[in-house]
């Protein structure tokens, strides 16, 4: 509920990145690191 606002100004900006967490960790770590660059 807080958060939300938040999140949504990060996403406008284009800097809200949403990482599935429930997959092998090879694959979330590739994702973060896609995320990051």
């Amino acid at each position: 509920e807080q958060t939300s606002p938040l999140a949504e100004w990060y996403r406008l900006k284009g800097i809200f990145h949403v990482i599935d967490g429930d997959r092998e960790i090879d694959n979330i770590t590739e994702d973060i690191l896609s995320a990051l660059k």
